[in-house]
């Protein structure tokens, strides 16, 4: 009779670890980031990071893109996780912008999925939580 509290406290213990689980794996790593907005906000620092090598071998940004194919992505330039088509790329050899408009697509959008991503030479422009 002795033994049924301890499985009582020990049946409590496991639902108490197993919701915890659940609710990491509902939420995320990231306290609930969409798992789309997360992988646009990782690929845009890739295309940025290739971007700048590409200017320390060219002295300019690419025209496009698809001038990182070859050497940066052979499968192919990391592309909107909602949409598919090629992320906004802005530049005049000098300076770029590297933009996500969210899942919408459309510039705005206060959190995410909505909230835009921006990259530029500098860095990431957009807080990531």
């Amino acid at each position: 009779m002795k033994l049924k509290p301890i499985l009582c406290f020990c049946g409590g213990a496991l639902l108490a670890i197993a919701g915890a689980v659940l609710a990491l794996i509902f939420l995320g790593a990231h306290g609930g980031l969409p798992q789309r907005w997360q992988g646009a906000y990782h690929d845009l620092g890739q295309v940025q990071q290739a971007l700048l090598q590409f200017k320390m071998q060219h002295a300019v940004f690419p025209d496009g893109l698809d001038a990182l194919e070859t050497d940066y992505f052979p499968n192919g330039v990391p592309t909107n996780p909602y949409t598919k088509e090629a992320y906004v790329y802005i530049t005049n050899g000098r300076s770029f912008s590297l933009i996500f408009y969210g899942k919408s697509d459309a510039p705005g959008g206060e959190d995410p999925p909505e909230r835009n991503i921006v990259y530029t030479e500098a860095g990431c422009q957009t807080p990531y939580n």
